[in-house]
């Protein structure tokens, strides 16, 4: 997700666009249509060629012209980004935030298929057996609430107990696929992106034919296979923070999370990045 508007001066240079789904040309192809929400623009006929050839497969210019020309793309929903490999942060910049109660197996799942990062900090939120959840941490830090103050509240805590520049919350359960966090990272290469967010799909095994059945239809936490900028109106209105990959200091300048709120906590703080 970026702030609404123009993103600075164009994509990284090394970065290239690839279009919406939903984009149609037209107009000899100088009008282009589509996108989410729905939108239309016209290109200049030297837009529209240099247009034909990224379409095609081209690299993208590096011209500080091409650039801001994909920025608008972007920003209008009609691309998305295509991140230059191997430029993003490093994974030693991220702390995941890991909030928990009562649910030891879930977080030794998780743990599990974290991956390399550089800080691991789980949060107990009041759990009525501590002593579990501490021996399921492992090596990782751990901050405990003496009560439960809800998931929003324990992430809060979380994040602002570490100093890396980038956070990632993730919650126990979750069992991340390998490699999942490098194209999140190279998304953030990008100064102008304040979050991203992986496609959060739910185990079968584990959910049960009557869940999985539901989930496969209407899921608060797979928002679907396609690629889109994160915005109310948009195809994907939210992301939730079952995994969920921030700017420190976009989360700073926000205030995080609102920790009063114990449910919908990371639709408020997505909606304010």
């Amino acid at each position: 997700m970026s702030p609404p508007g123009p993103g600075g001066g164009g994509l990284p240079p090394g970065w290239s666009i690839e279009l919406d789904p939903t984009a149609r040309r037209t107009d000899g192809g100088r009008v282009l249509i589509g996108g989410s929400p729905f939108r239309f623009l016209r290109l200049t006929p030297a837009g529209a060629a240099w247009l034909d050839g990224v379409a095609a497969g081209g690299r993208l210019p590096a011209s500080r012209a091409s650039r801001r020309l994909a920025r608008r793309l972007v920003d209008a929903a009609l691309a998305h980004p295509v991140p230059a490999p191997d430029r993003g942060p490093s994974p030693a910049d991220v702390a995941a935030v890991i909030p928990v109660r009562d649910a030891a197996d879930g977080l030794r799942r998780t743990l599990a298929t974290l991956g390399p990062v550089g800080e691991v900090v789980v949060v107990d939120d009041g759990s009525h057996d501590a002593g579990a959840v501490t021996r399921a941490a492992g090596g990782a830090r751990v901050l405990r609430n003496d009560r439960s103050v809800g998931p929003g509240a324990a992430r809060q805590r979380g994040w602002r107990a570490t100093g890396r520049p980038f956070v990632a919350f993730v919650d126990d359960g979750v069992e991340a696929p390998d490699g999942w966090l490098a194209p999140l990272l190279a998304h953030l290469g990008d100064p102008a992106v304040a979050a991203v967010a992986p496609r959060v799909a739910s185990s079968p095994g584990r959910a049960g034919p009557a869940l999985a059945a539901y989930e496969a239809v209407r899921s608060s936490l797979d928002l679907g296979p396609v690629a889109a900028p994160v915005r109310p109106g948009s195809r994907v209105p939210y992301v939730p923070t079952a995994a969920l990959l921030v700017r420190r200091t976009a989360l700073a300048s926000v205030g995080g999370f609102d920790p009063r709120m114990r449910v919908g906590e990371d639709v408020d703080l997505v909606w304010r990045l």
